[in-house]
C-alpha cells in the first residue's frame, strides 16, 4: 500500500501537476490510490474502448448529469486523444437527445418488453 505522498508524486510525474480534485483525496490514501489507479487505466491507459471514445462518453454522461467540471475535464482529455470540436458537440447532442427521450418514455412508463420485441424486428429488418 502506497502512502498518499507517494501516490501524489506519481500523479505529478505522470501529469506534470496534481489536479486539485485528486489532491483533495490525500487524507485517505486508500481512496486516493484506488481513484488514481482508475484514472491511469480508464483515462490515460488502454482498455477495451479507445481513449477518445471513452472521453466522448464521459462528455455525454457529464452533460447529462449537468457537471460542468466533468464536461470541462473530459473535453480537455478528449482533445488530447484527438477528438474534434465537432465530435465533442455531437457527444453533447447525443446526451441531450438521450435524456430527452428517456424523460418521455419513463414519463409514459413505456413497456420495456414491447421495446425488446420491436428491437428484434428492427435488427432483423436492418440486417437484410
Amino acid at each position: 500500500m502506497a502512502t498518499s505522498e507517494e501516490i501524489l508524486r506519481d500523479v505529478e510525474k505522470t501529469l506534470g501537476v496534481v489536479p486539485t480534485f485528486i489532491r483533495e483525496l490525500e487524507h485517505d490514501s486508500v481512496a486516493l490510490e484506488h481513484s488514481w489507479e482508475l484514472v491511469k487505466k480508464f483515462i490515460l491507459g488502454e482498455s477495451l474502448i479507445p481513449a477518445k471514445y471513452r472521453e466522448l462518453m464521459g462528455i455525454a454522461v457529464a452533460a447529462a448529469v449537468h457537471c460542468r467540471f466533468c464536461v470541462t475535464f473530459h473535453s480537455g482529455v478528449a482533445k488530447l486523444f484527438g477528438a474534434t470540436e465537432e465530435e465533442i458537440k455531437e457527444a453533447a447532442f447525443l446526451a441531450k437527445h438521450t435524456v430527452g427521450w428517456s424523460a418521455f418514455v419513463d414519463g409514459r412508463l413505456a413497456d420495456i418488453g414491447q421495446l425488446e420485441k420491436e428491437l428484434a424486428k428492427m435488427a432483423e429488418h436492418m440486417s437484410k
